[in-house]
């Protein structure tokens, strides 16, 4: 095994670790899971199987400042209230991830005071209908089947998603984390498979050495721009003093290979498969989510 991936658990995706006391996943359990409840000082993480990977290791970075935390994540399914999530060739109607959903989230939500709500997704698949071509050999598999139909209340999701944040940020904090970068190829699986992998079995490699002949992993920082303009236009536009947001592509883009987004380093790879991260690369955005935590903290604290 390259001691690139020996931190890595093949076994188990990372948005199926956090379990409950009942040992149930928490990942599309459609009632959430609920952690240290009886603190008044709350936090939600509401998404899809995106902030799902974030969430082993966030909840106890989050109890550990004595707040609840309490998950309602489900797979393809954002707060798109007025929408249901239907198939796009059979019609059929999903059964978790529908306006009846949405619904009980947003009453649970607009009912909070003084909570922060963490919301992430993979906001491009929804806006585009497209799953992701790296435009260098690296697409992603099998067309994406599903389609969020409107109920008539809003034109589009963006309205939908805006209108929501804009109820629920009245009396709460929000943290937004914008589209993490998507591989378009399973990245553990190409360096098994790749005729590198000799390079990652050497224990001690120089990854400097690697950076100058571009021997790393990277996908292009255009391609990410041009892929997440509509994820960046609707986010851009949701604006106000209750509102923080989180930029996971400046973690892994244009630092160390000008217009590249780096997939790994010497010790670490950051994503689990073609789009969602690693506990390595988790733990990274989740140290950006800590710090407007702490931020949220300050500005609370000179208001009281």
């Amino acid at each position: 095994m390259p001691p690139l991936l020996q931190g890595i658990n093949f076994n188990t995706p990372p948005w199926k670790l956090l379990k409950n006391d009942n040992n149930e996943i928490c990942h599309n359990k459609k009632n959430g899971c609920v952690f240290n409840p009886s603190s008044k000082k709350k936090v939600f993480m509401i998404g899809d199987s995106h902030p799902a990977a974030l969430m082993f290791n966030l909840k106890d970075r989050v109890v550990k400042r004595n707040y609840s935390f309490t998950t309602f994540t489900l797979d393809g399914c954002l707060y798109f209230k007025g929408f249901n999530l239907i198939n796009k060739h059979t019609k059929i109607i999903d059964k978790k991830c529908n306006n009846d959903y949405f619904l009980e989230l947003d009453n649970k939500l607009k009912n909070q005071q003084n909570s922060i709500i963490i919301l992430s997704g993979r906001f491009p698949l929804y806006l585009n209908n497209s799953r992701f071509d790296n435009q260098e050999g690296g697409v992603e598999n099998g067309d994406w089947p599903y389609l969020y139909h409107s109920l008539g209340q809003f034109n589009n999701i963006q309205s939908s998603f805006r209108n929501s944040i804009h109820t629920i940020s009245k009396n709460n904090k929000i943290i937004l984390i914008y589209p993490i970068p998507e591989v378009g190829l399973n990245i553990k699986d190409k360096i098994l498979a790749t005729s590198q992998k000799n390079i990652f079995l050497k224990e001690n490699y120089n990854f400097d050495d690697f950076l100058k002949p571009k021997k790393v992993f990277t996908t292009s920082y255009s391609t990410y721009i041009q892929r997440t303009k509509s994820s960046f236009d609707l986010l851009n536009s949701i604006k106000g003093k209750n509102i923080y947001k989180i930029y996971p592509h400046e973690l892994f883009c244009n630092n160390q290979i000008k217009n590249r987004c780096m997939t790994h380093n010497n010790k670490h790879i950051f994503y689990w498969d073609d789009d969602h991260t690693s506990l390595q690369g988790s733990k990274m955005i989740n140290d950006l989510i800590l710090k407007e935590i702490k931020k949220i903290e300050i500005d609370f604290n000179k208001s009281n």
